[in-house]
């Protein structure tokens, strides 16, 4: 059966030995766990929008990637997006189990969270996105 792209990126973030020397286990769906303390690394899949032709879908989907990565250090936030763009951006290929047909990065931003204490260790946070299309099965009729 084939994978889901969440399910497939989860396992390429998970199995990307960069990513994981900068933050360990601590990639997540959405949004990071209570316990997890920065560095860490969220994802989320939205405006998925399956492709057309004149006789129905054609077994392509596209959609966004949205990834943040979080950290006490700004150079480590830098390092994590610079993984994910030398993972995605530009890839063709298999990701764990999905056909991947493009992959783009569309935007990045730097943010600052002040610590709600008044100190001065505020938590680093770089979001990205990346426009992605895969292949996935037709609809069963």
């Amino acid at each position: 059966m084939p994978t889901d792209f969440e399910t497939a990126i989860n396992t390429a973030l998970r199995a990307n030995a960069t990513l994981t020397g900068l933050v360990g286990t601590k990639i997540r769906p959405t949004n990071p766990a209570e316990k997890d303390l920065p560095p860490s690394l969220t994802f989320s899949v939205s405006k998925k929008a399956r492709e057309q032709s004149l006789d129905g879908p054609i077994g392509v989907c596209r959609c966004r990637l949205s990834l943040v990565a979080r950290s006490l250090d700004y150079d480590v936030c830098k390092a994590i997006k610079e993984a994910l763009r030398n993972m995605l951006d530009g890839f063709v290929g298999d990701l764990s189990g999905v056909a991947i047909v493009e992959a783009s990065m569309a935007d990045e931003s730097d943010v600052y969270e002040q610590p709600a204490d008044g100190s001065d260790q505020g938590t680093f946070e770089v979001p990205c996105e990346f426009f992605v299309r895969f292949r996935e099965p037709l609809p069963v009729r």
